[in-house]
């Protein structure tokens, strides 16, 4: 069987030999602990027969007698993995393990064997003396005895809201879940069943509900295939792992690793009160529009005027407190930089609290980041950084183990707790780079995060994104935000960001608004300092906003273009196609064809006048003087 990249495998319990369901297990004669990653603990009792595959993946077994029941081999295989530190989901009873002496062949290339390293003949330990032996106290006795209880309650039911209208809230959500395809069923299923435990309904309620209301929605059905049983175990697992299942939170199919550990509270009356007056809301209007008239907001207006927030600038000209904002930029554009430097700047108004702005850098070498969190500790502004970098840093230089870091898939738990608990208004969180908390290529992964995003800021929350731009421009030539649009349309407020100029030891950028809900600029210049050496410090004093480029400023880039299009009209280069093509080969890469063109458009009447001809062919005719030929006068004579 290894041969062919086969694992060996026995039960750890005995059975009838029919299957290795729970109903098949008639005897219970063995604990076991499973180290990974670990070295082997000193044993208050040591094991019976011990297999390592290397120094730290080892199993070990104890023979135990006294062991009747399920619950009592679960309860011991729990306590045992507390004490000791191994794998604490390894508690079920069909559980099995590696037959000693077998590989272990999930790298087919480098099979690893499992050796037998301790063999014992003593004989097998009673449970009062695994009792003393593996004692817990405090908090892990409290935490053993609450998960007794509530594996007691999945059983049972015990405890769970016996509520008619969570029922049906399943019901309507299961019609609108994510259908669970053959390659990602099982996994998909597990999600879904989350719910029911979300809502307080037992687990045999629950599989007995979405036997009956989501399995038409699975490809296959679980009919087709008669395995009603792995059906119900894939329900079973979301409620009996919930703290390492994925599941949801909310009945729009957001789907998070949140789980309600406690049964709802009963509502105000009484469930039969409750079931009642949703009743009554239910039937229809006298207008026969089935109950809208429950939605109407009007009389809410003063309550909700009480969420809303002034129009106040969170980054000057570019991003509203409130608001979702996202900055796309190419790769050392300064997105960064700038964003740093303005909200610096920010944090001295009166009006923005600097206690609820979280920078998240998960951007970043290790130098970056002690870099910008000497600097930001200046400013009391908070940084985190993200599980995701953590091994860029503890490996190359052994940073202290104490930093905390979160886990960016868990951000959105981080902003719905918020969220749930009425915090979300007035906190800020910028997020450097976008594409590290979501996947912006996934249209539907963007779609769900964005949603998330809009409810933080309808509570009051706002968000700024930085993202970078796509590789390829438009056909235009003109910079595009990458991904998919899901983001951009689900935010109030969008920039790209593009390089002007970049001489000597300046670089010059502009801010180009493309979505804008709000009293934000249409397009803002910046320039900083680029000379060699100097510090990130020194780069954040050096960025300058370029007030009135249009005019005065060595930013004045549409002066030079204008002058270009007056000196192509009057030399006969005058149809558009063709004078944007001049203009553009001139002039590229710094205007994109399509920048040009909103150029010349918008200096139609002002600079020169259009008229059109046949075929819709567009003329341009400048309205400044053509200028002289120049005269050049030698030895008396005139020569052109």
């Amino acid at each position: 069987m290894q041969d062919h990249n086969y694992g060996i495998y026995v039960t750890l319990n005995k059975t009838d030999g029919r299957g290795r369901e729970e109903q098949n297990i008639i005897g219970y004669s063995i604990l076991f602990a499973d180290f990974d990653n670990t070295a082997l603990p000193d044993f208050p009792l040591q094991p019976h027969f011990i297999t390592q595959r290397d120094a730290t993946h080892s199993h070990c077994y104890w023979r135990v007698n006294g062991l009747v029941t399920d619950d009592q081999f679960k309860k011991y295989q729990k306590q045992l993995a507390m004490y000791l530190g191994s794998d604490e989901q390894v508690f079920d009873t069909t559980r099995v393990v590696r037959l000693a002496g077998s590989c272990n062949m999930k790298n087919p290339a480098n099979p690893a064997m499992y050796n037998i390293v301790s063999v014992s003949d003593r004989e097998p330990f009673t449970t009062i003396q695994i009792d003393e032996a593996f004692p817990l106290t405090g908090d892990k006795l409290a935490k053993l005895t609450q998960w007794v209880d509530n594996s007691h309650a999945l059983e049972t039911g015990e405890g769970f809201n016996d509520d008619p209208i969570n029922r049906e809230k399943m019901i309507s959500w299961l019609g609108r879940a994510e259908p669970a395809v053959e390659g990602s069923g099982t996994y998909t299923l597990v999600k879904v069943a989350s719910m029911g435990l979300d809502l307080g309904i037992p687990l045999e309620e629950c599989k007995e509900i979405m036997w009956e209301h989501y399995d038409h929605r699975c490809i296959p059905t679980w009919r087709e295939t008669g395995e009603q049983r792995g059906f119900n175990d894939c329900i079973e697992r979301a409620y009996k792992y919930a703290k390492n299942a994925v599941g949801c939170r909310t009945a729009v199919g957001v789907f998070s690793a949140y789980r309600a550990e406690n049964p709802l509270p009963e509502p105000t009356g009484g469930w039969e009160e409750n079931a009642l007056l949703r009743k009554i809301k239910k039937e229809p209007t006298k207008n026969g529009i089935g109950g809208l008239d429950q939605f109407v907001l009007n009389g809410s207006s003063q309550k909700m005027k009480k969420q809303m927030l002034e129009d106040t600038y969170l980054l000057d000209g570019l991003a509203i407190l409130g608001q979702l904002t996202v900055f796309y930029a190419a790769p050392n554009t300064g997105k960064t930089l700038i964003t740093l430097k303005l909200l610096m700047e920010a944090v001295e108004s009166p009006k923005i609290n600097r206690d609820n702005i979280f920078y998240i850098n998960a951007d970043d070498n290790y130098n970056g980041l002690v870099t910008k969190l000497s600097i930001l500790e200046k400013h009391n502004i908070k940084m985190l950084v993200p599980d995701m970098v953590k091994s860029d840093y503890d490996d190359a230089q052994k940073v202290d183990q104490n930093i905390k870091r979160f886990k960016t898939s868990e951000l959105t738990l981080h902003i719905e707790d918020m969220i749930e608990n009425h915090n979300a208004k007035g906190m800020c969180i910028i997020l450097d780079t976008l594409k590290k908390f979501t996947d912006i290529m996934d249209k539907k992964g963007s779609s769900e995060f964005g949603k998330i995003l809009r409810r933080f800021s309808a509570s009051g929350g706002s968000v700024i994104a930085l993202a970078h731009v796509n590789k390829a421009s438009d056909a235009n030539g003109k910079r595009v935000h990458g991904g998919t649009t899901d983001i951009l349309d689900d935010f109030d407020c969008s920039f790209i960001i593009e390089e002007l100029s970049n001489s000597g030891d300046t670089k010059s950028v502009i801010f180009e608004n493309n979505k804008a809900r709000g009293n934000v600029r249409k397009e803002v210049c910046f320039s900083y300092s680029t000379e060699e050496g100097i510090g990130y410090e020194q780069l954040l004093n050096s960025v300058t906003k370029i007030e009135n480029p249009n005019k005065k400023s060595v930013l004045n880039k549409y002066t030079k273009l204008i002058a270009s299009v007056h000196n192509y009209i009057h030399e006969g280069i005058n149809k558009k196609t063709e004078l944007i093509n001049q203009i553009h080969s001139k002039f590229k890469p710094q205007f994109s064809k399509s920048k040009i063109t909103e150029i010349m458009e918008s200096n139609e009447s002002k600079e020169w006048n259009v008229t059109v001809g046949e075929k819709n062919t567009n003329t341009y005719h400048s309205l400044q003087p053509k200028p002289p030929v120049p005269i050049n006068i030698i030895d008396g004579c005139i020569k052109n």
